[in-house]
């Protein structure tokens, strides 16, 4: 009788054991997820304000366009 006591209390220990390590990893989980999203997030908002190079291309086109156009030489742009 006192052995089955004691296998039950070990085994309602390893259940809760169990139970607080799959909180513990659910947690990590989450938290991973969260700071891959705020990494993500981070790195999308930057691309954002990063000018892409073929519109650098197009207005220095366009300036050079508008000096060829330009023939009195008095306009700020020439």
């Amino acid at each position: 009788m006192e052995r089955e006591s004691s296998l039950e209390r070990s085994r309602a220990q390893l259940e809760v054991d169990w139970q607080r390590r799959c909180e513990d990893t659910e947690r990590e989980v989450y938290a991973k997820q969260e700071q891959l999203i705020t990494g993500l997030t981070k790195q999308r908002d930057e691309v954002r304000t990063i000018r892409p190079p073929w519109t650098l291309l197009f207005e220095s086109q366009l300036n050079s366009n508008l000096r060829l156009k330009c023939y009195h030489g008095s306009c700020l742009s020439c």
